[in-house]
């Protein structure tokens, strides 16, 4: 589209005007639909105020669920919440066989889909604005359609213990899944075989292995772990996955780094690398957290929306201390002196510890799901009978502009008391200013910014 001079300069003086003015919501709005967000300091340093106040009024709005506080409602335990991507629709993930759909926008319960599984409901996961997927300690998974909630699509077996993550790639059409038999299988949802049924396959196992998940664009497989440290799978190519690590066992590799930091951990590493010198697929794992010695069941990842970090949090051995820590995921390639300079090798040694922070250990036994905000500025995690929203730093900006040279405590932006028990999971709306979390007591509280 041509643009005469006269309009040209209406834009200069209006960049000029709007740079000189403190930004407010509106202004702000306004500068991103024309596409004239001026990036210089100040109004970056303006944008930050802003956001950092637009979540420090986030404040709890309605409760899905009964009023009576001393009873816990008929599903049980919230575990897991899940937006759909448009944000229309929140389903929850509940501890007594069911599944409960509500509407996020009024704030009202849809339906309750009692025996959706034969046990616990552990997680959900959209995979477009219609189709879901839930997965079971009855060692299943189950695909949805919120169209028609009467029946489930299909059911998929192939796990031999509880599954506890569900990750969907949109580049493969492939579903992901993982559990506490220590598999990650995939799945092709869209081919069947005969009797209509659909064939998982094994990409790889690991002892103790607590949850997986895919960067959003597919790049990198993350896995957390009950012994204390988390593996990074860079360039990741699933239909290679299984061939690449076949045999490959980091429970070995990490046992060895806990009983001897000596010359013979030099020597295993060296050969540990080449074997994993590869372009695809390639291992890293990482050790540096908070409590070295007393890190214990990594129960909790998520991944930051743009795949820069992860979010996990982990317990100490006596079940006593919790922390939540944000490890870098930036690719960072070394090579050994017997390869070429082009050639990814495991990498270890190298601190990707960010931030951290000492969590409240209410409700032991239970896993805490926190999440990132749709700005990856902000980290929301469960604490007692309430939540906390962390940043990056006290400025609230974003990691790549505060990525710290040693690891630095997370800072608190404001602690949310809503449940009457403990706070079990917690999510972002990816489209509406909306913050849902759910707790032990089964009831799930909508949170919006409140201006008065």
């Amino acid at each position: 589209m041509f643009i005469s001079g006269t309009e040209h300069m209406k834009v200069v003086e209006y960049r000029s005007d709007m740079a000189k003015k403190p930004i407010t919501p509106w202004n702000w709005l306004r500068e991103r639909e024309l596409g004239l967000n001026n990036r210089r300091v100040d109004r970056r340093r303006q944008e930050n105020e802003l956001v950092a106040k637009f979540y420090s009024i986030m404040s709890p709005v309605k409760c899905i669920g009964s009023a009576l506080y001393t009873t816990v409602e008929g599903h049980g335990s919230i575990f897991n919440i899940e937006f759909s991507p448009d944000g229309k629709v929140l389903v929850a993930a509940c501890e007594r066989k069911s599944i409960k759909v509500c509407d996020p926008l009024t704030g009202t319960h849809i339906t309750t889909i009692k025996d959706a599984h034969d046990d616990c409901v552990n997680l959900v996961k959209f995979l477009d604005h219609r189709l879901f997927a839930t997965c079971s300690d009855d060692k299943t998974v189950a695909l949805w359609d919120v169209r028609n909630l009467k029946r489930k699509i299909r059911s998929l077996r192939g796990h031999q213990s509880w599954v506890k993550n569900i990750e969907y790639c949109p580049v493969s059409n492939i579903l992901v899944t993982s559990g506490f038999d220590g598999n990650i299988l995939s799945w092709d949802i869209n081919r069947y075989q005969e009797k209509n049924i659909c064939q998982s396959k094994k990409l790889f196992h690991m002892d103790g292995l607590m949850r997986s998940r895919l960067t959003p664009d597919s790049s990198k497989l993350i896995i957390s772990n009950s012994a204390g440290f988390i593996v990074i799978v860079h360039d990741l190519d699933l239909s290679t996955l299984d061939r690449d690590l076949h045999g490959v066992d980091p429970i070995e590799y990490y046992q060895l780094w806990v009983d001897s930091k000596n010359k013979e951990l030099e020597d295993y590493y060296r050969e540990y690398s080449r074997y994993f010198g590869a372009r695809k697929n390639r291992v890293e794992i990482v050790t540096e957290f908070p409590l070295q010695s007393q890190v214990f069941n990594i129960s909790s990842l998520q991944i930051h929306p743009y795949g820069w970090c992860a979010l996990s949090r982990f317990t100490s051995e006596a079940e006593d201390v919790e922390y939540s820590c944000v490890h870098d995921l930036q690719d960072k390639r070394f090579s050994n002196k017997d390869e070429t300079e082009t050639e990814a090798t495991c990498t270890t040694g190298v601190s990707r510890l960010t931030n951290y922070i000492e969590e409240c250990s209410d409700g032991k036994g239970y896993i805490k799901e926190l999440c990132f905000s749709p700005d990856g500025r902000i980290v929301c995690s469960p604490y007692g009978y309430g939540v906390r929203l962390l940043a990056f730093n006290d400025k609230c900006q974003e990691l790549c502009d505060c990525h710290p040279n040693t690891p630095q405590e997370l800072y608190e932006l404001k602690t949310i008391v809503c449940h009457r028990r403990t706070v079990l999971t917690s999510k972002f709306s990816p489209m509406h200013n909306l913050l849902a979390t759910g707790c032990q007591a089964g009831r799930i509280v909508i949170h919006q910014p409140k201006l008065i």
